[in-house]
């Protein structure tokens, strides 16, 4: 009797044990996937106990990336046993090419088993089964592919290769693919890239075509690689196998309603193109030590900033240089080149450059802003600026030039004063032979004669007397003119500051140091900082330099500029003067 009862309990027992375990399994919805394709992972767990549980993902994040997870839940009830069941939909984005292992993961206490995938290069396509029906056929068509193609397999290197990216949607889910960023391009380090204009959508027999427009530019010559487009998005699906679905469905179903809509949810898809290469050919032999600059057109032209400019010794003018290039990015513009003239003094800044698109063609433009400022009178010749570049229809070198150009500069009050100082050497000159003039008064002539001679002499005299007056007298007006242009460009020093013309402080800066340090070659900052030999100083010329040469930002301490400039030419003023004339003929 003992042993009946224990075998019935035993049997209950097991009973309740068998009812309470459960099952756990997992699959994928494709076991060969292209690298950049995610995979569905979905496991499920059949239970009474599954309320509590959740899975441990931490096991797929060193090879996969976690794209989205999504889970449902129903009841059923057998035999009295109510049993659930619960789904999990994990998103999983392999980090790597090649054959490899979903690993085992943890819900609760149980575990699933591994799964083996493979993952193909990008832009293949898995081997599909040969389908048995219509239905399977349609079911193994690629629901979304992409593409990228170029319209020049065999560039120059660094020649625009126009590329267009076609995303292929056969729309047969709800709504079709919707992205969720511009497409991005990996592995582009040997190009430069530019989004030429909006992108189009074509329908074509039931099948939307996505279209983005790209400019590439190859860095590197030899068979290159092109860079890898990456799209992301999603479409909306409903899952045939949700339980809930399944069995609200089927309730509407019964009043002919359908609740599909309601139940859809979001399928992630990510598409890369397929792998693919361009023969890039290499710099020309015939460009030599030229900077490199493969286009179909390039223009060169300069103007004055003034339209009618008036150039004097002594002032600054300036010049806008523009070079255009078309199938060219700004960042492969080359310097320009100005070559020294003997006499006029130049200071080019930083070139400005931006870019245009038009007809699918990228235009490049850089805008150099040259100061000049003439050092001596007279026709002066500004050299010609010549940018060398490669023409890629007809394959050839050609030349942008802008022409020599002749100016006409006019001498200010230094000439002036060089031009009297020699008037006043030639009268020293005349009076420096008096024996020549005794010796011929001295000769045996008629008192007509003498009349005639003195007369001359009192001429010669008077003459000579005027123009030592009228030299005096300029030099004067000159000394007070030279006081003052100093002091009237330390005004336009500070107004400049004041207002951060930095270009206009350079400027001005310049011509007081040329009109303060006459006997010096003063071409820059740097030699205005060195005549002064101020630490002070020097350190705000060296901001100036950065903020107009190399794009810093800096303030300037405007009263030290103002104050040491102040200080340096009282100092120039009270120093001793250089005698024009020796102190014999004072």
């Amino acid at each position: 009797m003992f042993k009946k009862v224990a075998f019935i309990w035993c049997f209950l027992l097991m009973s309740v044990v068998s009812a309470s375990a459960g099952t756990l399994t997992s699959d994928v919805d494709n076991a060969e996937v292209a690298y950049g394709n995610p995979v569905l992972l979905t496991i499920s767990y059949e239970g009474s106990d599954g309320n509590a549980m959740q899975p441990d993902l931490s096991v797929l994040q060193d090879k996969y990336t976690i794209y989205s997870t999504a889970n449902s839940t129903s009841m059923q009830f057998i035999n009295g046993q109510s049993m659930q069941r619960r789904e999990w939909r994990i998103s999983l984005m392999p980090k790597t090419e090649g054959k490899q292992t979903i690993p085992a993961v943890s819900v609760g206490k149980y575990a699933t088993s591994p799964i083996e995938i493979n993952v193909l290069a990008a832009g293949l396509q898995p081997k599909l089964k040969k389908p048995q029906n219509k239905a399977d056929q349609k079911s193994q068509t690629p629901e979304f592919k992409v593409q990228l193609t170029v319209d020049n397999e065999n560039p120059y290197v660094q020649q625009q290769v126009n590329a267009v990216l076609t995303i292929y949607d056969n729309v047969r889910q709800s709504g079709g693919l919707t992205l969720q960023q511009e497409p991005e391009f990996l592995q582009a380090d040997d190009w430069i890239i530019k989004k030429l204009r909006q992108p189009t959508v074509d329908d074509n027999n039931g099948q939307r075509e996505i279209k983005f427009y790209y400019a590439l530019f190859p860095q590197k010559s030899g068979v290159v690689e092109l860079p890898i487009a990456k799209v992301d998005g999603f479409y909306l699906v409903y899952d045939e196998n949700d339980l809930m679905q399944q069995n609200v469905g089927g309730f509407f179903k019964l009043l002919d309603i359908d609740i599909h809509p309601m139940f859809q949810q979001q399928k992630t898809v990510t598409l890369t193109s397929h792998k693919d290469v361009v023969s890039v050919k290499p710099i020309a032999p015939e460009n030599g030590d030229n900077w490199w600059l493969p286009s179909s057109a390039v223009s060169l032209y300069a103007a004055w900033e003034n339209e009618n400019p008036q150039f004097k010794v002594g002032e600054t003018i300036a010049r806008n240089f523009v070079l255009t290039a078309a199938g060219v990015a700004e960042t492969q513009l080359p310097n320009l080149e100005f070559p020294e003239s003997p006499n006029i003094k130049q200071y080019p800044e930083n070139p400005q450059t931006e870019s245009v698109i038009s007809n699918d063609v990228v235009y490049s433009k850089s805008t150099v802003r040259v100061v000049y400022i003439p050092q001596d009178s007279g026709m002066q010749t500004l050299p010609e600026v010549k940018v060398a570049w490669f023409d890629v229809l007809d394959n050839k070198m050609q030349y942008a030039v802008v022409p020599a150009t002749t100016i006409k500069v006019l001498g200010d009050k230094k000439h002036i004063k060089a031009a009297a100082e020699n008037m006043a050497a030639n009268s020293a000159e005349v009076k420096m032979a008096p024996h020549q003039t005794e010796q011929a008064i001295s000769l045996p002539i008629k008192n007509d004669e003498n009349a005639k001679i003195k007369v001359v002499l009192l001429a010669v005299s008077a003459f000579c007397a005027g123009l030592l007056i009228s030299f005096l007298l300029l030099r004067k007006r000159d000394e007070k003119e030279d006081d003052k242009a100093p002091s009237e460009y330390l005004d336009a020093v500070y107004n400049s500051l004041k207002n951060k013309d930095y270009r206009g402080s350079r400027d001005n800066i310049l011509a007081w140091a040329g009109k303060t340090f006459s006997d010096v070659k003063v071409n820059n900052l740097d030699d205005v900082a060195g005549c002064i030999n101020d630490a002070g100083f020097a350190g705000e010329m060296e901001k100036l330099n950065g903020i107009l040469y190399a794009d810093k930002i800096a303030v300037l301490d405007d009263n030290l500029i103002i104050d040491v400039l102040k200080k340096t030419h009282k100092k120039k003023k009270t120093a001793a003067p250089v005698k024009p004339l020796p102190d014999l003929y004072k």
